[in-house]
This record gives structure tokens, sequence and C-alpha cells, in this order.
């Protein structure tokens, strides 16, 4: 296949497909979704290179919620403020963050009760939403 030029003044520039510029993902139809995937899968490879921190017992769940906040959540959102998002890409963050808020909060047995159930929180990552 050949490759495709430009050229200004003395420099030539190759035509590409896509390319990455600081740690963004950029595409010639200047779809996000790329992006926003690839966001999602560097939060999971985040999330699961803590996870022993994340498991641990000796870690009550506010400091598992700092390390979300502080480790995890700003590979989701590198980059955020230029996103155009549309309802399927919000849809996608906030289900991240259900799936993480469920291994951070986990079953928790109701007072009085013998039955479990999940806990209620504040979302974290679609107060940017």
């Amino acid at each position: 296949m050949k490759s495709v030029y430009s050229a200004v003044r003395t420099e030539s520039f190759e035509h590409v497909k896509e390319f990455f510029h600081l740690g963004s993902q950029l595409n010639q139809t200047n779809s996000i979704n790329c992006e926003i995937r690839a966001r999602i899968i560097s939060a999971n490879r985040c999330y699961y290179s803590c996870g022993a921190l994340m498991k641990s017992r000796a870690l009550n769940r506010s400091s598992k919620l700092k390390i979300y906040t502080t480790l995890i959540r700003p590979a989701v959102t590198y980059g955020f403020e230029i996103w155009t998002l549309t309802r399927r890409n919000e849809q996608q963050l906030r289900i991240f963050e259900r799936k993480i808020s469920k291994k951070l909060f986990g079953p928790v047995r109701f007072v009085g009760s013998a039955s479990y159930g999940r806990t209620t929180y504040k979302p974290v990552l679609t107060t940017f939403l």
C-alpha cells in the first residue's frame, strides 16, 4: 500500500487514519469513541494493578475510595475537558464506574437482618458528566 504525503514548505507529512498525541488518540473522523474505550481499558489496567490493595482487608473503604479517586479516575478522565459526549459515551463511563464501585463497596450486610445487598453511595465519576 502506497503512503500519501502532504508537503508544507520543506517538510512532508504522511497521512494517517489515527495517531496518539500527548496521550490522546486522534483520528480522521474526530470520533471520541475509540478514545473513551482506550481510557476505560487503561483504567481497568490501573485498577487491576492495584488489585492487592483493593482486595486487602487492612484498608477500609474510604482509603480504597481515595485510591480510586487519585489513581484510577484520572486514567479515565485525562483529556475529558475536550470530549463531546454522546449518551452512549456517558453510559459507557457510568457502567465503568458502577463496575468499580461494586468491587470497592461489595455486598454489605444490613443491620438487624440476615440479608445482603449493595451499599448506596454518591457517584464519584458522574459528577463530571
